[in-house]
Order: structure tokens, then C-alpha cells, then sequence
């Protein structure tokens, strides 16, 4: 074989490889950008699920710190109540107690008289 036709083969065989060299790069490349819009595609999916997420955790909180806040509310009703009720008690036991120190005095001025004019109780 003479030389410009071992060049040509040579040519032949080195724009072959290159192709196929190309060929497997844009294939890699295309396979790339396939993987990169599928990761970008979920991430977009984990983002709106991250949202929507984030929008019912924010919505239960408000629900919760308005329910807490009634709650609260209840609690002060029910200590003012229980304060108001106290007080209440404390001024009915000081008036059984006048009365009950009232009615001791009676039964003790009657007694004296009892003793005092020999009156007897009927039996």
C-alpha cells in the first residue's frame, strides 16, 4: 500500500472514532440534561409539597394559638368566678358564725332566766 492511501485509511479511521467519540458525548450530554430536568422536576414537586406543608403547619398553628387563647380566656372566667364564689363563702361563714354567737347569747340569757325563775323546759 502506498502512503496517501494509508493516509486516507488513517483519515477514514480517525473521523470514524471521532464520530463515535462525538456521538457517545452528545448521547452523554442528552442522558445529562434528561437526569437534570427529571431532578429539577422533583425538586419542583418537593417544593410544592414543602408549601403546602408549610401553609396547613401555619394554619394549625393559628388554629392553636386561637384555641389556647380561649382557653386562657376560660381559665381567667373560671378563677374570677372561683375568687368571686370565695369571697361569697367567706362572708356566709362570718354570718353563720354571728348568727351561731347571736343564738349561743339567746340560749344563754334564756338559761339565765330559766335558772333565775325556776321555769323548766317540758319534756
Amino acid at each position: 500500500m502506498n502512503s496517501p492511501t494509508i493516509s486516507l485509511v488513517a483519515l477514514l479511521l480517525s473521523v470514524f472514532f471521532a464520530g463515535a467519540y462525538l456521538r457517545g458525548e452528545i448521547a452523554q450530554r442528552r442522558e445529562f440534561r434528561n437526569e437534570m430536568k427529571s431532578i429539577q422536576a422533583e425538586r419542583e414537586r418537593t417544593m410544592a409539597l414543602v408549601d403546602s406543608m408549610n401553609i396547613d403547619y401555619v394554619r394549625r398553628k393559628r388554629e392553636f394559638l386561637e384555641n389556647s387563647q380561649k382557653l386562657y380566656a376560660q381559665l381567667d372566667t373560671l378563677l374570677d368566678l372561683k375568687i368571686s364564689n370565695s369571697r361569697k363563702l367567706e362572708q356566709a361563714r362570718t354570718a353563720v358564725n354571728n348568727e351561731r354567737v347571736l343564738l349561743d347569747g339567746e340560749f344563754s340569757d334564756l338559761k339565765d332566766l330559766e335558772s333565775q325563775y325556776g321555769i323548766k323546759p317540758a319534756e
